[in-house]
């Protein structure tokens, strides 16, 4: 068996772009059981002090089995968080019998990264002799499994904040336009959407452009809005309380607000209407 390859096979496979990142470590272990021809590959999750929770299981019945965290934080510690490699199951204190049943041999991967601390078990039919050019294998593997874990708790972490702003933009009673600087896309909450007569969400910066043109020509006061315009895109600091007065398709007052943007990442302008009449 060339296991040199397959660590490169398990490198190049996890390394390919994914759109479920809160699924790609599941994905990735089942690969691995694969490529290693174990019969059982599945990861331990310690979750807090008193479980620790099966998951991402082939087969998926072990799924949701809870064990004790402490003897596996033990095991860890004991091995210093090296792989642990059991040829004989059976000779050992088995404190997985419940989910390494039948398994005469079996390897577990310890991760213990970001908030995370797992292990990563696979278990194969039959007696295994895990010689030098496997272990490198294992350990090039133990590498890739705990960069993939940073990534996907970081990816996890950022998507989550993503959606919870994105939640609390869309749910505010102001109109919210932001303008992105890479001259292709913007984005407006719901009420921004309804005052442009446009769909909420991501859009074309072309699409927004020309629903802000309209509703600048729809103001009764546009006159004195051009004229601040100028001064007002040029501020550093931009604007509040800068009135427009809507004629179309009914009469109402906004204060505008106007801000340029400058992250990590996000670069762009916002505007935000708040209707006092």
């Amino acid at each position: 068996m060339n296991w040199d390859s397959k660590a490169l096979q398990f490198i190049k496979h996890t390394s390919q772009r994914s759109n479920d990142i809160r699924g790609f470590l599941g994905q990735a272990i089942a690969y691995l059981g694969t490529l290693s021809g174990a019969f059982t590959a599945f990861q331990i999750c310690i979750e807090d002090a008193y479980t620790a929770r099966v998951a991402d299981a082939t087969p998926d019945y072990l799924n949701d089995i809870i064990l004790s965290p402490e003897p596996i934080k033990q095991l860890m510690s004991d091995n210093n968080n090296d792989v642990i490699y059991w040829k004989d199951v059976a000779a050992q204190q088995n404190i997985f019998e419940d989910v390494l049943m039948a398994v005469p041999s079996a390897v577990f991967i310890p991760i213990d990264v970001q908030n995370t601390t797992c292990l990563i078990a696979l278990g194969w039919t039959d007696n295994q002799s895990f010689d030098a050019t496997f272990r490198s294998y294992i350990e090039t593997v133990q590498v890739r499994l705990r960069e993939i874990i940073d990534q996907t708790s970081f990816l996890t972490t950022l998507y989550t904040d993503r959606d919870r702003f994105s939640a609390i933009i869309a749910s505010m009673p102001q109109a919210v336009v932001f303008i992105d600087n890479d001259n292709y896309t913007g984005w407006t909450n719901n009420k921004g959407a309804a005052l442009l007569g446009i769909q909420p969400g991501q859009q074309e910066l072309n699409v927004i452009s020309v629903a802000m043109n309209q509703l600048r020509a729809s103001l009764s006061n546009k006159d004195e809005v051009n004229a601040k315009a100028m001064e007002v895109i040029s501020s550093p600091t931009g604007i509040d309380n800068w009135i427009w007065q809507v004629s179309e398709p009914a009469t109402s007052t906004y204060h505008v607000s106007y801000r340029a943007i400058k992250g990590t990442g996000v670069n762009g302008v916002s505007w935000i209407f708040h209707q006092v009449a």
